[in-house]
This record gives C-alpha cells, structure tokens and sequence, in this order.
C-alpha cells in the first residue's frame, strides 16, 4: 500500500564528466556520472581539436558508465594537447548537460623529464620513507602512468607501484611527494603544500643503507634512477635517522653524489 515516501522521483540533474583518459595512443575513455540517453551513446556529440579520424568504434559501458572511443593505432599523438568538445549530452530523463570543453592528451615521458628531487630512506621511528620528484619536462604528466620502484642486489626491477591509484596532473615545474602514509609524514615535517603529498596504495621497500629508486613510464622505460648510499649524508651527522638527502641541481646528473645534500635542521629535515 502507499506508505510515507509515495512521491515523484524527479530527476533534474544532468549528466557530468569525471574523467577524460587516454589508456592509449588509439584509445580514449570518458567516464560519466549517469547512463546518456539513446541519441548520446552515439559518439557524435563529441568533437576533437585538433581533428581526430573518425573512430573505428565508439562503445557505452553502462555498468562502468565509461565510453571507450577506439581510433585506428597510433591516431592520437604524443604530446599534442586536444580539446574534447561535448555537445547534446543528455540522460534517460531529458536532462541536457551544457557544452562542455576537456583537455587531454598522451605523453610518454623519456629520461629527464621527471627528476627525483628528494628521499627519505631512513624515517624517524615508527615514521614512513618518502619520495620527491619535479616535472621537469615543459608538458603535463598523468601520475597514474608513472611507476615508482626499486631494484634488488642483482639490479632486478622489483616493488614497481603506480604512483597514483586516479587521474592526477603534474604540471611544468611542479613537485610531488609519494609515501606510504602522507597524514603520518605531515605530523613529522611541515608542508607548505599538503594537497602535494600523494599516499600511495603500495610504496617500495627501500634499505636505510643502500639501494635504488627507479621512476619508469608505462612501458617500463626509465625515467630517473637514483643509486643512493647512506654515506651520501654528510659526515659530520652522527645519526642520519630522519633527515632526506635534496637534489642540489636539476642540471646535474642524478647519480653524481655531489649533487646531494642532507636536509638542514633549519628546515626540520626534509622540505
């Protein structure tokens, strides 16, 4: 019988864009927030700038509510910004979501474009490993493409981990930090930035006396590779637990230890 919540369901919102993804150079996904109508499940209401071939099959996922638009191989180039334009996107209701604009864009990033600006491989008691990188490349770069990871005595990759588990954009000259436990990390040092301190769903172990960080692309390519030593710290620092070792120049080699310094007590140590 017709209880207290008997009512018109109205639905008057319309659909929106969560995510914009390019998995690959012939694939593109677009994640909405509710199931489109009939008309745009299509894939004629978008639009490309710069132009795009017409796809060879556009596909509506209505479980992930997610449009794959596949293109012929390699048709989407790296590097290259593209503007998506959707017009007449509408749910099963009538709602009609205004024009939108969306940028996106492939980028597989070669050595140098990202650097390891800063590590913490030997935390305070009962505090967590962090690694700093720089976007040091002049484009945009998807964090969910790069991998963080270490390498075994035989120099075997090995902890290879995504660095963020959801779309998130690096921009030029941008730093980001990456730990196993960013609330943890910001009760042992002060962050001008916090929103750039990323928890990680898995980070690599790393040795308090030796070892490597390796940043690598989705290929696997490697991008940046620190061997670090704990004798890199300065000499004169009786105990090193706590302290990061900071990259003194980006125009230096990662490698070359005299471009490492320990973190100051001025700075609490890390920055």
């Amino acid at each position: 019988s017709v209880n207290s919540v008997f009512a018109d369901n109205i639905d008057n919102t319309p659909p929106t864009i969560k995510s914009v993804v390019v998995p690959n150079r012939s694939l593109l996904e677009i994640s909405v927030s509710e199931a489109p109508d009939k008309q745009s499940m299509t894939g004629e209401i978008f639009t490309y700038s710069p132009s795009l071939p017409v796809p060879d099959s556009i596909r509506f996922d209505r479980k992930l509510l997610k449009y794959s638009v596949y293109f012929s191989k390699g048709a989407i180039k790296n590097g290259i910004i593209y503007n998506l334009t959707i017009n007449g996107l509408a749910d099963e209701c009538g709602n009609r979501t205004p024009i939108i604009h969306r940028e996106f864009w492939y980028y597989l990033p070669k050595p140098g474009d990202l650097l390891i600006n800063e590590f913490l491989f030997n935390p305070f008691g009962g505090g967590v490993d962090f690694v700093e990188i720089y976007n040091h490349s002049g484009k945009k770069i998807e964090l969910a493409d790069i991998y963080l990871g270490s390498r075994d005595a035989t120099q075997k990759m090995k902890s290879l981990y995504p660095l963020s588990g959801f779309s998130a954009v690096l921009l030029d000259s941008e730093y980001a930090a990456f730990t196993s436990d960013s609330a943890l990390l910001l009760k042992n040092y002060y962050s001008a930035c916090p929103s750039c301190i990323f928890k990680m769903e898995k980070f690599p172990a790393y040795n308090q006396d030796e070892g490597w960080v390796v940043l690598m692309n989705k290929e696997l390519g490697v991008i940046d590779e620190f061997h670090y030593l704990e004798g890199m710290h300065n000499p004169l620092i009786g105990d090193v637990k706590g302290i990061s070792l900071e990259r003194n120049s980006f125009s230096k080699a990662t490698d070359d230890p005299s471009n490492w310094h320990s973190a100051s007590q001025s700075v609490g140590y890390a920055t």
